[in-house]
């Protein structure tokens, strides 16, 4: 029953991407979906680029593991929608593909453009590592194996994105929304009921109660790097670039800020329900059960493929932003700058399938999803928030002081995460370095203001 019900969802979303293929005419609608959309597509799709594995099964995981506070990294999704409404408008009106396209643009060299694009495509893989990571556990759920389950996650994402480009993720991420919201809603109620109401998670420790983590470290760990990424997310660029006109532009953001923090509750609440049931699960574990002891077939069916949608939402908004910084950032600007549509479609379609397989051997170094998603967050956000920003608001930013920005805040990252250097918050901390190297750099090798 629930093995069917999955294959039937999955079959509908590839016949779909095919489907869809026919609105794709040339480069800008694959990327940019024609510059045509509306509010409502628009906004579901943004809450598809959070709605997805690390808020489903990553989030009832730290539910079960950390209990309520664990809703602090879905809100740091909702968090990064609000900051990205500080520069929407600019963003807009630049009419720009990629975040690498503005940084050429004010910066003036394409060497910025790929040392950008070359950081935003490490984090990009990490990222859909995580969703793929996501996939496999659901798979296992009835009883294929995780490794298997990531493979079939992995091609059927990379189907239907190189099929339909921005357009066919957007109408497939309202469908996965609509579907990945009712499935999760309606197993979280199932579970409290389970435990007899909202009441008896007072069998809990008092400290999986409180809204706020133990220690600070684990609240700045959840939402800072989440919520600055909300300022150089190349899908979110995506996104505002495909919107019909700018008050659609400010609007999608906004609404999709509100949809996901109330989402982001749901998938906790049911971790910690299996906490409830099952004092000392391992909280990998706690979806697995909830499947298998607590869900009717017919509840289980839908709340996997709720679970799945949710995941290739996110995934496919990720993975095309990654071909964009492939096949936009540096094939066509820097290698083939006479390319033609068709070669850059042929072009970003095999993009889609490498990338993908990088994702997918990625997930066999860093098999934990919340730890996955957040060191990719880290690395762009300390490698890329600062000249971004930068570029955007400060006339004084340079060329010299965006490199030397970009390898300080990288290098503080990975040499942290290798234990190199022993500092706390370091998946933020990068941010502070880079910062006093960009404006010191820029004061030293300055230039006329722009």
């Amino acid at each position: 029953m629930i093995l069917t019900v999955v294959i039937v969802y999955l079959v509908f979303i590839c016949a779909l991407g095919v489907y869809l293929r026919k609105r794709i005419h040339g480069f800008a609608d694959f990327m940019v979906a024609g510059r045509s959309a509306g509010l409502g597509v628009v906004a579901a799709s943004f809450v598809g680029s959070h709605f997805g594995g690390g808020m489903t099964v990553g989030g009832a995981e730290l539910g079960a593991r950390n209990g309520l506070s664990a809703v602090w990294y879905g809100f740091a999704c909702g968090f990064s929608y609000l900051l990205l409404l500080v520069i929407v408008r600019k963003i807009y009106v630049m009419k720009q593909m990629t975040v690498a396209d503005i940084l050429e643009q004010v910066y003036g060299t394409k060497r910025v453009r790929a040392l950008f694009a070359i950081i935003a495509f490490v984090g990009t893989v990490g990222i859909i590592g995580g969703q793929i990571l996501a996939g496999g556990a659901m798979f296992a759920a009835f009883g294929v194996s995780q490794e298997l389950g990531g493979i079939i996650t992995f091609a059927i994402i990379v189907l239907y994105c190189a099929l339909s480009g921005l357009y066919g993720v957007m109408i497939t991420d309202t469908i996965q929304v609509v579907i990945g919201g009712f499935g999760v809603v309606l197993g979280t109620v199932l579970a409290v009921n389970k435990i007899g109401g909202l009441s008896a998670l007072s069998a809990l420790p008092p400290q999986e109660l409180s809204l706020f983590p133990a220690e600070m470290s684990t609240l700045i760990w959840l939402v800072v790097p989440t919520t600055l990424l909300g300022l150089i997310s190349q899908p979110s660029y995506q996104r505002v670039n495909a919107c019909k006109d700018e008050k659609t532009a400010f609007r999608a953001p906004l609404l999709a800020a509100v949809v996901v923090m109330v989402l982001a509750v749901f998938p906790v609440l049911a971790g910690m329900c299996a906490s409830v049931l099952w004092p000392g699960l391992d909280p990998a574990m706690a979806v697995p059960n909830l499947l298998k002891e607590v869900f009717p077939p017919v509840v289980a069916a839908i709340f996997i493929a709720a679970i799945l949608a949710a995941i290739m939402s996110t995934a496919d908004s990720v993975l095309l932003s990654g071909v964009a910084n492939v096949v936009r950032d540096i094939y066509q600007q820097i290698f083939r700058p006479d390319a033609s549509d068709k070669e850059l479609l042929r072009v970003a379609t095999l993009s889609t399938f490498l990338i993908g397989l990088g994702a997918l051997g990625v997930t066999y170094l860093v098999p934990e999803i919340i730890e996955l998603f957040l060191i990719s967050y880290a690395i762009k956000v300390c490698g890329g928030l600062v000249p971004v920003v930068g570029a955007l608001l400060w006339k004084k930013g340079t060329e010299q002081g965006a490199w030397a920005s970009f390898v300080v805040g990288v290098g503080f990252v990975l040499l942290s995460t290798l234990k190199v250097i022993d500092v706390p918050y370091h998946y933020v901390i990068g941010l502070v370095p880079a910062l006093v190297v960009y404006v010191s750099v820029s004061l030293l090798t300055g230039k006329p203001s722009r």
